[in-house]
């Protein structure tokens, strides 16, 4: 149950943080009879979204594997692709990955 809790609680939040906003933005923007875009100042976005759907999709594949029983080993493979992911996505928009030149 936990582990569907976090899995469902991560698109969720996705959708409500991101995707809410941007929408009530730009309806706001076109009521108004002027488009504006909405810049996000994130060169990694791509990297980071691709790693998350990646993510997902290995902890189907290890849940699958183990037959859906979770003990404690997989629990540290999840912790660790969590801190893998993590990081990753830190160093990304730290410009470390990928480089964008964009330093600020």
């Amino acid at each position: 149950m936990g582990l569907s809790n976090s899995l469902g609680t991560s698109s969720l939040n996705i959708l409500m943080s991101l995707g809410l906003p941007w929408f009530i933005r730009t309806m706001i923007a076109d009521g108004k009879g002027y488009r504006s875009p909405i810049n996000v100042k994130s060169h990694g976005m791509e990297f980071t979204i691709l790693s998350l759907i990646l993510a997902i999709i290995l902890v189907y594949i290890i849940l699958t594997i183990t037959k859906y029983r979770l003990n404690k080993r997989i629990g540290l493979v999840f912790m660790f692709v969590y801190l893998t992911l993590l990081i990753f996505a830190i160093l990304v928009e730290l410009d470390v990955f990928f480089p964008s030149g964009n330093v600020c």
